[in-house]
């Protein structure tokens, strides 16, 4: 019965959930999208507004689940740890979600409420069951286990769940060698996937190398030191703007977080007593801001895609690529982070093993 920006809503917490489970931004656009984008359409929900919606809990978890690409990348380069930073993040992150929320419930609805087609794909509640695949993933990676292993656990429950209901089969999985000398599957598609992702960061790694060893990025990072900030405050709010800056001409965010995060915010979170989750949580979230408005970027490039495809098979007008301006997560999400580095909400001052003097002067900062 729900229709309207009740709907918009709804597909909203859907697309958070699905994202927080498996840690993608893309992942979660192509799957709901095919369903939730017409049905919502049918049931009067702003076209501009619930194709948003999709965007915007893809990019929640992207910022948040601790199996995301980006919370692992700035664990790594800021020498986090990543159950902390999962903690520390939660009041930054739901905060953006709940006014993303209200901005949806207010702007959600308007549309023509009619009868909707039969959807092709086949659906069933039992489906929900895999579900419990997601939270053992969360769930072990809170309780300190190790990502590889929480991924481990998901995807067996995963298998497990799926032939249990009979929505996956074994020759689903891996399928054998084909007449082209390849096979093919699940498993094997979801690696060859991210393969292009790996070998593009790599070649950031290497750059990353030779810049540091140049001594550019120290230079770079007394100079701004000198000339703008004085306070860890003003690093902090250095820290988004810089970041956001930086994810603009790049078209995807985990590369921009791994050249940034190790040239620039790491030694300058360091310089100014900025604890490794606090400079994490700073990175990981400004990445996935403005980051996700911006139509050369790959996944709004997906997002509007993917709509237009789903809106085109059931005769519906899609909403333009500029409609991402309108993503009410990323906006909000931005206003939290400089509120946050303003006020000093949420922030996280390392004192351990430090003299009294010291603890003393971190405290200043």
């Amino acid at each position: 019965g729900a229709q309207g920006s009740v709907f918009t809503v709804i597909t909203f917490l859907a697309a958070m959930l699905f994202s927080l489970g498996t840690g993608t931004a893309n992942g979660t656009i192509l799957a709901l999208t095919p369903v939730m984008f017409p049905a919502g359409v049918f049931l009067g929900a702003d076209p501009a507004f619930l194709a948003v919606a999709i965007l915007s809990g893809g990019a929640l978890g992207d910022s948040y689940s601790p199996i995301s690409s980006s919370n692992i990348t700035v664990a790594f380069t800021q020498d986090a740890d990543i159950q902390k930073i999962t903690r520390t993040r939660a009041p930054l992150v739901f905060t953006a979600a709940a006014i993303s929320a209200i901005v949806f419930a207010c702007f959600g609805g308007g549309g023509t409420v009619s009868t909707p087609p039969q959807f092709a794909a086949s659906m069933s509640p039992t489906c929900l069951l895999l579900l419990l695949a997601f939270g053992i993933v969360i769930v072990a990676s809170l309780l300190g286990r190790h990502i590889i292993e929480s991924l481990t656990w998901g995807i067996a429950a995963a298998i497990v769940i799926g032939l249990a209901i009979g929505r996956l089969s074994l020759s689903d999985l891996l399928h054998p060698v084909t007449t082209g000398g390849m096979s093919s599957g699940l498993l094997e598609n979801g690696v060859s996937g991210v393969t292009g992702g790996i070998i593009f960061i790599l070649f950031i790694l290497g750059v990353i190398q030779l810049v540091m060893e140049s001594g550019i990025m120290e230079d770079i990072v007394n100079w701004v030191q000198k000339t703008f900030i004085k306070t860890a405050r003003q690093a902090e709010i250095t820290i988004i703007a810089s970041t956001v800056l930086i994810t603009i001409p790049i078209s995807a965010n985990v590369p921009a977080e791994v050249l940034l995060g190790t040239t620039f915010v790491k030694p300058l979170s360091q310089r100014f007593g900025i604890a490794p989750e606090r400079a994490a949580d700073l990175l990981c979230c400004s990445a996935c801001t403005i980051f996700y408005m911006l139509p050369w970027h790959i996944v709004c490039a997906l997002w509007f895609n993917t709509v237009s495809h789903a809106a085109a098979e059931y005769g519906l007008v899609s909403p333009p690529i500029t409609s991402a301006l309108l993503m009410p997560y990323a906006w909000a999400l931005l206003l939290v982070l400089f509120l946050s580095a303003i006020t000093g909400w949420q922030k996280r001052i390392p004192t351990q093993g430090l003299s009294s003097k010291e603890q003393n002067d971190a405290v200043s900062r």
